[in-house]
C-alpha cells in the first residue's frame, strides 16, 4: 500500500546516493548529450516513421511526457529523477537502499538526464514506473499532494488488491493528483470538486463513460502528445498514434463547450434557458445588463421551450463551426494498442495495429467491442479495422 504522510509523519521512500556516485553519473550525463541531441534530432526526422518500429514514437512521446509531467508537478524547486536499481530480484529493503538520486536544478538538466535514461532503455525495465512515481512524489512534495486528492486519508495504492487510485493515474500523467476526470471545478451543494486544468502530456480515455459511470473531460481526452492511457473496469492499457493531426490546441470554441458542459452535467446537450447569464459571464461574454440577457434568450431559444441549445449557442458566438478543431482531425489514421498482460509465453512486446476512420454521423455498423466503445466516447462515428481481425483486450 503506497500511503502519504504529511511533513509531520515519516515517509520511507528512497536512500540517496553518494556524492560520488552522483559526481560520476553526472560526468555520464555531460558526455552523452551531443549523442542524445544527435538521437532527438533524429526522432524528430519526418522519414523515420513507425514503418520499422511502431515502439519507437511510443517511447519517444512517452519519455517526452514524463518530462513534461515532471515540470509540471514542480512544487518546489529542484525536479527530482529517481532512478532504478540494478538487480532485478530485491527484498523490500535492499530495494529502496540500492535506489539512486538524481537532483536537477534546470530544464536543461532534467531534459538530459531524462534523454539519458530514455537511451539506456531505463523506462523498460522492470520498476520504471514506480520509480518515476516516486520521482514524482519527490520533486512535487507530499504536502501538495496531500492537498490535491480529496481524501487524504485513502491510500494511492490499495493494499489489499493492489488497485492505484485515480489520484494516482492521474499524478502520473497530468503532474496533479485530484481525483476527478472532468475539467476544472465544479460545485455539489456547496462543495467544491477539482478536475484537470490543462490540456495533459497524456490523455486518459475510459470505458466507464461508455457505461455513463463518469465523464472525462475536454482536457483528458486531447492531450498535448497522441497517447492516452485506456481504462476499463480492472486495468488500463495504452493507446498512441503516430499521426500528429490527432492533437487539438485549445480554442475559443473549445473554451464554449466546456464552460457549457460545466452546467450540462448529464450532457443533454441543452441546459435551462436561466442559466444563460451564468454561462456568458464564465465566459467573459456581454452578461449585462438584463434587457440584453432577455434579447439573447429569444433568439438562441426562438420556441420558447425556455432551453440554450450547445449547437445554437457555439453558432452564435463563436461562427461558423468549420473553425471548430474538432472538425479539422483527420478521417483516417492509424492507431497502435498495446496490454501489458502478456496472452502468450512470447517475451517480445505486442502492439495491436488498427486503421481507423472516422465516418459521416448517420451511419450504422454493428461492430461493438469495448474498446471500440471506449473510442467512441472521443470519437463517436469512429471505425476500425483490427490488422489479423483481432481485437485487443482492455481487460
Amino acid at each position: 500500500m503506497l500511503r502519504l504522510v504529511s511533513q509531520e509523519g515519516t515517509v520511507n521512500i528512497v536512500t540517496i546516493i553518494s556524492e560520488d556516485s552522483m559526481d560520476a553519473n553526472e560526468s555520464e550525463i555531460s558526455e552523452t548529450k551531443s549523442t542524445a541531441a544527435e538521437g532527438d534530432a533524429l526522432s524528430k526526422n519526418p522519414e523515420n516513421g513507425v514503418a520499422n518500429s511502431c515502439a519507437e514514437p511510443m517511447t519517444s512521446s512517452l519519455s517526452h511526457a514524463e518530462t513534461q509531467n515532471l515540470l509540471g508537478s514542480q512544487f518546489n524547486p529542484p525536479s527530482v529523477v529517481v532512478s532504478p536499481p540494478k538487480k532485478q530480484r530485491l527484498s523490500h529493503e535492499e530495494f529502496h537502499s540500492s535506489l539512486g538520486i538524481i537532483v536537477c536544478r534546470n530544464t536543461q538538466q532534467l531534459h538530459d538526464n531524462m534523454m539519458l535514461l530514455d537511451r539506456k532503455k531505463i523506462f523498460q525495465q522492470r520498476f520504471a514506473v514506480l520509480t518515476f512515481l516516486y520521482s514524482l512524489i519527490m520533486t512535487k512534495g507530499i504536502d501538495a499532494i496531500l492537498d490535491e486528492v480529496e481524501d487524504a486519508t485513502e491510500p494511492l495504492i490499495d493494499g489489499i488488491y493492489g488497485h492505484g487510485s485515480q489520484s494516482l493515474l492521474n499524478l502520473q500523467i497530468t503532474g496533479s493528483a485530484v481525483s476527478n476526470v472532468f475539467d476544472d471545478e465544479r460545485d455539489l451543494g456547496g462543495y467544491k470538486l477539482c478536475g484537470i486544468k490543462k490540456q495533459a502530456p497524456i490523455g486518459f480515455l475510459s470505458f466507464l463513460e461508455h457505461l455513463r459511470y463518469c465523464e472525462v473531460g475536454w482536457y483528458l481526452k486531447n492531450p498535448v502528445n497522441p497517447v492516452w492511457v485506456l481504462g476499463s473496469e480492472t486495468h488500463f492499457t495504452l493507446l498512441f498514434s503516430p499521426e500528429g493531426g490527432l492533437i487539438m490546441k485549445d480554442s475559443p470554441i473549445t473554451s464554449g463547450r466546456r464552460a457549457f458542459s460545466q452546467l450540462d452535467p448529464e450532457g443533454n446537450g441543452f441546459i435551462s434557458a436561466d442559466l444563460l447569464t451564468n454561462l456568458l459571464a464564465s465566459l467573459d461574454l456581454v452578461s449585462e445588463p438584463p434587457e440584453f440577457v432577455a434579447i439573447m434568450k429569444d433568439k438562441l431559444d426562438p420556441e420558447g421551450l425556455d432551453i440554450i441549445v450547445l449547437n445554437n449557442f457555439l453558432r452564435e458566438f463563436y461562427g461558423d463551426s468549420e473553425m471548430d478543431p474538432s472538425n479539422m482531425i483527420p478521417k483516417g489514421f492509424q492507431l497502435y494498442h498495446y496490454n501489458g498482460l502478456r496472452r502468450n509465453r512470447d517475451p517480445k512486446l505486442v502492439y495491436s495495429e488498427s486503421t481507423a476512420t472516422i465516418d459521416e454521423p448517420g451511419i450504422i455498423v454493428t461492430d461493438a467491442t469495448p474498446i471500440k466503445m471506449c473510442l467512441q466516447t472521443k470519437w463517436p462515428t469512429l471505425e476500425m479495422n483490427w490488422k489479423g481481425g483481432h481485437h485487443p483486450s482492455l481487460n
